[in-house]
């Protein structure tokens, strides 16, 4: 079916279903990639399974934990408790970016209906996970099972959860998206990946020494990535870089201050009720640990150079679209004669 109307040829999609160069969008490139309603289970696994990764190998989600909660034999899924509160934080945070980010995977369908499907999924994980949790928790009673300070967890857990998300998501909106959700993965992911080996490796306590270099690069290499994903073309992406640097580099030392807030709260005598103070203090501790010499500065140079140069090199690859390409991108198939015939046409002879 074709439709002609001056000199301009349009062709439909029932025509060629299956033909579609790389950058057109047609038809043929909707039916490839993976159906947006697989992304809803593989959304909840991939927020808690990856996401919570550490915790899992850790042991402790199925065993009888005794803490300042109290013991609480049974399934532990997210770690819904005080002592465990940077647990929950960084694996929340993280399995949401990644779940968010998982919309790449079906980028062809409309945007409304992967961003739906990657949250519905990360909500449906949630609300499972936290809901055996908490049964888990009130049967064990102790302070964990208290109504206050159960439903503080949850909400921590919740908003980190919709914010990684929301993050993650940002990939379906281009490169300025991708590269924030992977400055962000620079400072989430490094913590993960420590998490990690720490249950896989074997290493002693007190053999930690690789911890804060493995942290460092893996975090700077990520960093680097995100830089050259971003560019420095047009020329006021560059002003974007400073934010790139920053981000990542706040959100290790927030990691820091939930720490320090954790300490707090989990020792002495002031308990949960301390917490107006408990956040006081975890909010010096993040300007603290925000200071540069309060962590090696060299994996951030190096990164900061490494993006500069692949920057460079990856915008000297993208040759600048001329003044005809721009001008008629708009309109696409135009003849420009009386002898001019579209793609198609010129195919079909």
């Amino acid at each position: 079916m074709r439709t002609r109307c001056g000199g301009i040829t349009g062709v439909t999609e029932h025509d060629h279903p299956n033909e579609a160069g790389p950058d057109t969008g047609a038809p043929g490139l909707r039916r490839r990639g993976l159906p947006v309603a697989a992304l809803v289970p593989l959304s909840a696994v991939t927020w808690w399974v990856v996401g919570f990764l550490p915790w899992l190998l850790s042991g402790t989600a199925g065993s009888d934990h005794p803490g300042r909660g109290g013991g609480h034999a049974g399934m532990l899924p997210v770690p819904l408790t005080v002592e465990e509160l940077g647990s929950l934080v960084e694996g929340a945070a993280f399995g949401g970016l990644l779940t968010g980010a998982l919309g790449l995977l079906a980028r062809s369908a409309p945007r409304r209906q992967v961003t739906t499907a990657t949250f519905s999924g990360t909500v449906l994980a949630a609300v499972t996970t936290g809901a055996v949790s908490v049964t888990t928790l009130l049967g064990g009673g102790g302070v964990a099972a208290e109504g206050a300070v159960l439903g503080m967890v949850c909400l921590v857990g919740a908003v980190c959860t919709v914010v990684g998300w929301a993050v993650g998501a940002a990939v379906m909106l281009g490169g300025t998206g991708v590269s924030a959700a992977l400055a962000v993965s620079a400072g989430l992911g490094s913590a993960w990946l420590i998490g990690v080996l720490l249950h896989i490796l074997p290493v002693g306590p007190y053999d930690l020494a690789w911890v804060t270099p493995v942290r460092g690069w893996s975090g700077a290499g990520v960093l680097a990535m995100a830089l050259i994903v971003l560019g420095g073309r047009p020329a006021r992406r560059l002003l974007l870089w400073p934010l790139l640097v920053l981000i990542p580099w706040f959100v290790e030392s927030g990691m820091t201050a939930v720490q320090y807030l954790v300490q707090s709260l989990t020792t002495g005598s002031a308990g949960v009720p301390g917490l107006p103070g408990a956040l006081d203090a975890s909010i010096e501790v993040f300007w603290l640990a925000s200071a540069p010499d309060m962590r090696p500065v060299l994996p951030w140079v190096v990164a900061i150079v490494v993006g500069a140069v692949g920057a460079v090199l990856r915008s000297r690859g993208q040759p600048a679209p001329t003044a005809s390409a721009r001008s008629t991108a708009s309109v696409p198939n135009v003849d420009r004669g009386p002898t001019s015939a579209s793609p198609v046409e010129e195919g079909e002879r």
